[in-house]
């Protein structure tokens, strides 16, 4: 039963990472609403990245001219919200470890990053994402596929890691605008009002700080993390 659900798991990333029109379709009585939830907020509006995910440019190579490539499923997109991009990758069906590196995705110059690899037991743990730290993808079938995400980390130290227990923690349905001040980050977001969302972010001390807030009447709140 575990198995057939983290297989679920992983035809829910599929579809909610397409960007397409996507619905439950489980026999009345038999949904597994915990698991349609982490694609939605209350309302059952679709938490969805900026573009549908597609395979990396590796992968075409390694087909067509048996290059360096991943022996398996490597996919990757990204969130955009107002020029800055958090990137959201996938890897299923790998028959050998890959190695992704800045260099396979269109990291911009003006950020550091870090990234970390989604939990379904809510144990994050963010490490830098540099050249000589890349993400190492297992070996893994369906039932074990990885989800990482890979965040950008602004000047004064924080870095906005979003909503931990979506499948896409930071996306525009979410988030209407971020600022960021000397000393702290702040998130405007929007949803159905009486939501209770949990924001994390990651400070300058490379600590997790969790922030729970509760959506207003008028389907709006705003999300600060404590400096101290």
């Amino acid at each position: 039963e575990i198995s057939a659900c983290l297989v679920g798991s992983e035809m829910c990333i599929r579809d909610r990472y397409s960007t397409g029109p996507v619905a439950p379709s489980d026999r009345i009585g038999y949904s597994n609403v915990e698991l349609i939830m982490r694609s939605c907020n209350k309302d059952g509006l679709i938490l969805k990245p900026s573009k549908p995910m597609t395979s990396i440019d590796a992968t075409f190579l390694r087909r067509a001219f048996n290059l360096v490539g991943p022996s398996g499923e490597v996919l990757t997109t990204y969130t955009e919200i107002s020029n800055v991009r958090w990137y959201h990758i996938m890897s299923v069906d790998l028959t050998s470890p890959y190695v992704i590196s800045p260099s396979d995705l269109d990291l911009s110059d003006e950020f550091s990053y870090v990234a970390y690899k989604h939990s379904f037991t809510n144990s994050t743990t963010v490490s830098p994402f540099t050249k000589t730290e890349p993400i190492k993808l297992p070996i893994s079938g369906k039932a074990d596929f990885g989800l990482y995400h890979v965040v950008p980390v602004f000047e004064n130290g924080w870095a906005i890691l979003g909503e931990l227990n979506k499948w896409v923690p930071i996306s525009t349905q979410r988030i209407s605008a971020f600022w960021e001040s000397t000393s702290v980050v702040g998130v405007s977001i929007k949803g159905s009002p009486n939501e209770v969302v949990s924001f994390t972010f990651l400070n300058p001390k490379s600590q997790l700080v969790m922030v729970n807030v509760v959506i207003s009447s008028s389907g709006t709140a705003v999300v600060v993390p404590n400096s101290q």
